[in-house]
């Protein structure tokens, strides 16, 4: 039995009762608030996360703008590189290993001096990217119905190196009195030259054969 302050006598049994349920007051409105606290945390938790992004993106936005406005696109078209004219053929020599040479064949006029720059970067183009795609022993530039008199650029693109590092792919020149004289400063700088395609090409066989033969070796 017990007392209260004004002299009630409570029953053990109803004062337990209401101990119980003021604890089960007090733990409902303890979660209640763990409850609010939670839900207003992730609100202002989701508030910073979509500050953040936003900032980040009109941050990232920002840098692609800044970035973007300095530059300057446009197409490339190679007829404002060179005016040449190019074709290219294939020749199978036949026998063992079956070697093969590149004919590229150009047409036109090459630019005097430093204007003809772009043609000689258009024939490197021309020939760097069909020796990479193309399994060929041997390459012959046909200049007969081109117009050189100078310019120095081109020395420097008829050279034709191997990916692998090996010795560079054989090359000849096959040339006319329309770019003889322009030729003929630079011997010893360019592929060996020849008047027919047939007499670069019986240069190159002996020496695409030649490659082959050593690499077949050294393969066994």
């Amino acid at each position: 039995m017990a007392v209260g302050k004004e002299g009630v006598r409570l029953d053990n049994h109803v004062l337990d009762r209401a101990l119980c349920v003021l604890c089960l007051f007090v733990a409902s409105q303890t979660l209640e608030l763990r409850r609010f606290l939670a839900t207003k945390n992730h609100k202002e938790h989701k508030k910073l996360c979509r500050f953040r992004v936003n900032n980040d993106s009109e941050s990232q936005n920002g840098r692609w703008e800044r970035m973007t406005s300095d530059w300057n696109i446009s197409e490339f078209q190679i007829a404002n590189l060179s005016r040449l004219e190019n074709r290219m053929f294939i020749v199978e020599f036949g026998g063992k290993w079956s070697p093969s040479a590149l004919i590229l064949k150009f047409n036109g006029i090459y630019g005097n001096g430093s204007m003809g720059n772009g043609d000689a970067d258009f024939i490197n183009m021309v020939r760097a990217g069909l020796t990479t795609i193309l399994d060929v022993e041997a390459v012959v530039f046909d200049f007969r119905n081109m117009e050189y008199e100078s310019g120095n650029r081109i020395w420097n693109v008829l050279g034709c190196p191997r990916e692998d590092g090996d010795d560079a792919i054989t090359t000849a020149m096959v040339i006319s009195d329309k770019c003889r004289k322009g030729f003929s400063t630079c011997v010893g700088m360019v592929p060996s030259m020849f008047d027919t395609i047939e007499e670069a090409l019986a240069f190159a066989e002996p020496y695409a054969r030649g490659y082959l033969d050593k690499l077949m070796a050294d393969m066994e």
